[in-house]
């Protein structure tokens, strides 16, 4: 096999690979992690690498969103990569407007 046909080889690989894999984010697409739209605070807390103790009190301070199911919160995965964006979003902007602040306390 030549070296062509050898990437090419990798490159049907790779994208059997990613293929496979649980969706993240989504483009108007329904989005699933594991097979699922939605996630219980379990599977939320493994997710976001948190305990489940800490989704469920977040949750009640109204900083994640949820919506109620059978009186069980269930977290949609669309929703909650969303959230993640805006939060992460809002936290960079917060740092680079401290930084500037701070190079404008050195040099003024």
């Amino acid at each position: 096999m030549g070296v062509m046909e050898e990437i090419l080889e990798q490159l049907k690989q790779l994208n059997e690979k990613i293929d496979n894999l649980p969706a993240a984010v989504g483009g108007g697409e329904t989005v699933l992690i594991d097979g699922k739209a939605a996630l219980d605070a379990k599977e939320l807390a493994d997710y976001l690498g948190v305990s489940a103790q800490v989704i469920r009190e977040q949750s009640r301070q109204g900083r994640i969103p949820f919506v109620e199911v059978a009186s069980k919160r269930v977290y949609p995965v669309a929703i909650i990569n969303q959230w993640l964006a805006e939060e992460s979003s809002k936290n960079y902007i917060r740092e680079k407007e401290l930084d500037t602040s701070d190079i404008f306390k050195l040099t003024g």
